[in-house]
């Protein structure tokens, strides 16, 4: 299958290589410039999203997307197709031979349904198939042309996902979201998924994400649908894949509730596994419990459960990466004089945002009650103390 993939990749890398040579005539400046675009994400830095329109539209930037996403494209959309077959969604197909229509919101070039092709070959060969990639960038087309895959040129936030395609009620059997909720999670969005899942035949939304946690999971408990989970939650809640219905008898109810289990996957630890990850920075930081003094948690580490960073990243991935002059330290005075944690403060302290200097968390924050303590010189003391804590002084 990856042989399969990389026969495709050629292809494609020769339609990049056109358009960079269209776009420039320094080769070498213009891959370099891709590059830099694709490592810095400026625009997620600004909070727009990872990359703006015009972005994806760069050859250079276009050539580093393709080389390093196809591969995660492919395998998790396979992972994620074998899942929902566990879970009976894809049952009806190998019974019936009506023709299957996958949509692809945020598609890009594809990969994503070249995985959906390679699936039915194996799973319903006898299946006929019809894939739509969706996506506001109109410069992936020439790339979904190569993958025998019809591409539009669509924005999620205008709704009629029918229209754009060209099909009617009962024509589209699933959609596919994969790393896309970020732009497609507005109100209108949902009700669109709402409208697609009761009114318009679709089957399932199948979706990939980064986060553990689906941020929008109240959103579509109040429009009645259905969250399949297609991961083990074993470990704990994990909702990176799941599938959304409109209704369950379809699906196998425990599976829906405790994940799926896939006894023989192709691609395994495909997303990698929560515990094994946890697990594996737990190791490294009890070997040296003191080599990453941290002062604040990783924000991308909790919303998404990984960091590009790694461990070059500059704030803390596990508890015990937080120093005593970090965020679960709260001091209280004892009657030696000495001050020391206090685990309910710990705990209070850990669901609230503080501010610290040189961080972009603006709360106020206030030091606990200081009866037995002098206000002059052992004051002096405390700044040496803590130099890095903002300090509010009781009056």
């Amino acid at each position: 299958m990856l042989n399969k993939m990389l026969d495709i990749n050629e292809k494609i890398f020769r339609v990049n290589d056109d358009f960079i040579s269209a776009y420039s005539e320094n080769r070498a400046q213009t891959v370099d410039e891709g590059k830099s675009i694709y490592v810095e994400k400026m625009t997620l830095n600004k909070g727009e999203g990872t990359w703006s329109q015009e972005e994806y539209g760069h050859p250079g930037f276009q050539r580093m997307y393709l080389h390093i996403k196809s591969f995660r494209g492919l395998t998790e959309t396979w992972a994620m197709l074998e899942r929902a077959a566990a879970a009976g969604i894809f049952d009806i197909h190998q019974t019936s031979d009506e023709p299957v229509t996958f949509a692809s919101i945020c598609g890009g070039p594809g990969h994503e349904l070249l995985a959906v092709k390679l699936f039915f070959s194996h799973f319903s060969p006898e299946v006929e198939l019809d894939l739509f990639s969706l996506d506001l960038c109109p410069s992936w087309e020439p790339y979904t042309q190569v993958l025998g895959i019809q591409f539009r040129h669509w924005d999620a936030n205008c709704g009629n996902l029918l229209q754009a395609i060209n099909r009617h009620a009962g024509q589209l059997t699933y959609v596919l979201i994969s790393y896309g909720l970020a732009h497609c999670s507005k109100p209108n969005v949902l009700d669109m998924y709402q409208d697609l899942l009761f009114c318009q035949g679709v089957r399932a939304i199948l979706i990939t994400e980064r986060s553990p946690r689906l941020v929008i999971e109240k959103e579509l408990e109040q429009r009645s649908i259905h969250i399949v989970k297609l991961m083990e939650q074993t470990y704990g809640r994990d909702d990176r894949q799941i599938a959304l219905v409109s209704n369950l008898h379809f699906v196998n109810l425990s599976a829906a509730r405790n994940g799926v289990q896939v006894p023989n996957p192709v691609f395994p630890n495909n997303p990698y596994s929560l515990q094994e990850f946890v697990s594996y920075y737990r190791k490294k930081d009890q070997k040296d419990p003191n080599s990453r003094q941290k002062l604040h948690p990783c924000s991308d580490f909790l919303k998404k459960g990984a960091c590009v960073f790694g461990d070059r990243c500059r704030y803390a991935h596990t508890d015990r990466e937080f120093s005593e002059r970090g965020q679960f330290m709260e001091f209280q005075e004892t009657q030696q004089g000495k001050w020391e944690s206090n685990r309910e403060q710990k705990e209070n302290w850990r669901s609230m945002n503080k501010s610290f200097q040189g961080l972009s968390v603006h709360t106020t924050w206030k030091w606990p009650e200081q009866t037995s303590r002098k206000q002059g010189e052992e004051d002096d003391n405390w700044r040496k103390k803590t130099p890095n804590l903002k300090r509010r002084r009781q009056e």
